[in-house]
Order: structure tokens, then C-alpha cells, then sequence
């Protein structure tokens, strides 16, 4: 499946592309039914910076989603690459038990 999504941000560029690259901003994100991520990797080179997390689902699941991905939990690793002097970036992410079965990947500018 592929889709297009477009979002406004009140900042420039830089300020973005840098909070995008702050662990401190996903630490700080309470999202519905998924556990605060880890933070399993962080590396900065210059302006490039990338960003390894693990992200659980603890919400209740549709019966037929159980189904699918069993009785185990539902967690996976999402990695965010970001360049911070072209304010663009990459996001990808896959299941940490079947990454066959759950994975995306996204280009942000």
C-alpha cells in the first residue's frame, strides 16, 4: 500500500529536521495504546543523526488481529534517519518477531 501525507509545522526547517532527530522528543510523546519507546541506538555524524526504537503495542487488539499475529506481544523497531543540513529524512520500521509481516518504510522532507 502506498500513500501521501502532508503536514504543516509552526517552525523552520532546521528546528524540525533537529527535533526529529531528539530522542527526547519520542520520550516525551504520549500516543495512544503504544508503551513509551526505547531508545535501543542513537549516533551522530556531523548533520547526519539516526535513531533506533522499540515501540510495544499495549492496547486490546480486534479479534481477528490476535488471530493473525497470535498471542504474543506486538512490538517492533522503528529506525529514523535524519539530515539535518537538507531538513529531509527517512523513517522504516518492521515487527521485531516477523518483520515480514509488519513493515514500512516513509521519505520526509
Amino acid at each position: 500500500m502506498r500513500f501521501h501525507a502532508e503536514h504543516r509545522f509552526n517552525g523552520s526547517e532546521q528546528a524540525v529536521a533537529a527535533l526529529l532527530a531528539d530522542p527526547a522528543f519520542y520520550l516525551g510523546l504520549v500516543l495512544p495504546d503504544l508503551s513509551k519507546p526505547e531508545v535501543l541506538e542513537e549516533r551522530k555524524d556531523g548533520d547526519d543523526a539516526m535513531l533506533r526504537l522499540r515501540y510495544e503495542f499495549v492496547g486490546s487488539l480486534d479479534p481477528i488481529a490476535r488471530r493473525l499475529l497470535g498471542s504474543g506481544h506486538l512490538a517492533w523497531i522503528q529506525e529514523v534517519r535524519v539530515d539535518r543540513s537538507a531538513c529531509s529524512g527517512a523513517l522504516r520500521f518492521e515487527a521485531e518477531k516477523d518483520p515480514r509481516r509488519l513493515r514500512g518504510a516513509a521519505d520526509f522532507v
